[in-house]
């Protein structure tokens, strides 16, 4: 699992693996500090995890926040159950 790190509007810093990932419900979590910590994508500025595998040939830094946005788009496009019709606001 690679750490991601994620810096809040507030302007705090946390850093760990990505444990639950529910854009279509508008949060996600990490593992920090032994516990589990949610997030609304309302609340975080930037969402990067460095080192990630983004394609077959392909390792760099993947931008969360830009791949729960493709996935919401997906989601609306083919009406994929479960993914809001309505933009959030951090879209």
């Amino acid at each position: 699992m690679h750490n991601t790190t994620i810096i809040t509007k507030s302007g705090e810093i946390y850093n760990g693996p990505i444990w639950v990932w529910r854009p279509q419900e508008n949060w996600f979590s990490i593992l920090w500090e032994n516990n589990e910590e949610v997030f609304s994508f309302d609340d975080v500025k930037s969402v990067i995890t460095y080192g990630e595998r983004m394609s077959i040939n392909k390792i760099g830094d993947q931008d969360e926040l830009q791949r729960a946005r493709k996935m919401l788009a997906r989601g609306r496009k083919y009406r994929w159950k479960g993914y809001p019709s309505e933009k959030f606001q951090w879209e």
